[in-house]
């Protein structure tokens, strides 16, 4: 029977040719990164405008398009809403960012520190990636597998299989819009974590490191039968076709989704 370990790396697989199929869609990331770097720091109302296309651009690359899919949400009056909501919030405060499946299942990001400074882009892209990881494994992981603790819940959510789409979708975030900053977020991440497992990484990168932390982590799951199933390509004709060709086609699928929200 194959372990978890196996199914881990096919999805992984799986998840790279997704995000390296999407050449055009990385463009637009890349010129709208550059674009957006060079820039001051925009006011709260633009902030959260400008994070939600971000948010949708990863939905896109590293989560199937799953994040964003509007699904009916029984509030006081039944509406049809994104899975997962993005909500800025213009205060100071020690954490940069959360996701509450008990609050709308909805990913919040504070604008400044704990000194009142405002955070760097840089910051506010990797932490929007980091709690839509969490929020992924939180809604399509199976709670009743022996594996979940290991993989999803160890150390706050911050189990093998969250570090695994982690170093992926960081690594990609470097390659394709590296910045200093971005590579020193990246190098003190996975730095502390090595630290944590008490590793020796004396005389190597601490990515190389970590990537051998993460082959060494054999999960082998004998108690669900369905341990044994591939993991089936999904149906992308079905799925919405990349919608940001040059043009203002993004700005109107931002403007569609508030005119939706405000109904």
């Amino acid at each position: 029977m194959p372990s978890q370990h196996t199914s881990n790396q096919k999805f992984l697989r799986h998840l790279e040719a997704i995000a390296d199929s999407h050449l055009r869609l990385v463009w637009h990331l890349v010129r709208r990164f550059q674009r957006d770097i060079d820039r001051e720091l925009p006011s709260y109302n633009n902030l959260q405008t400008l994070l939600e296309g971000y948010l949708r651009y990863f939905d896109k690359l590293f989560f199937f398009g799953l994040l964003r899919r509007r699904v009916r949400r029984m509030l006081p009056v039944p509406r049809m809403l994104p899975m997962v909501a993005l909500k800025v919030i213009d205060e100071q405060d020690e954490r940069l960012g959360d996701w509450q499946r008990d609050r709308k299942d909805e990913i919040r990001l504070w604008t400044r520190d704990s000194h009142g400074e405002y955070h760097a882009l840089e910051d506010f892209v990797t932490t929007v990636a980091h709690e839509m990881i969490h929020a992924y494994l939180r809604i399509f992981s199976d709670e009743s597998a022996a594996s979940h603790f290991r993989c999803v819940d160890a150390d706050g959510g911050h189990g093998v299989m969250f570090w695994h789409l982690h170093h992926f979708i960081l690594s990609r975030l470097c390659t394709w819009i590296g910045t200093p900053r971005l590579r020193a977020w990246r190098d003190e991440t996975f730095g502390k974590w090595l630290e944590a497992q008490q590793l020796d990484v004396s005389g190597r990168q601490k990515d190389e490191a970590f990537v051998e932390w993460v082959e060494a982590q054999k999960l082998d799951v004998t108690d669900r039968q369905d341990d044994d199933e591939d993991i089936s390509e999904p149906e992308l004709g079905d799925q919405e076709e990349d919608r940001f060709p040059d043009g203002d086609s993004e700005d109107e699928e931002n403007q569609s989704d508030e005119e939706e929200g405000d109904e």
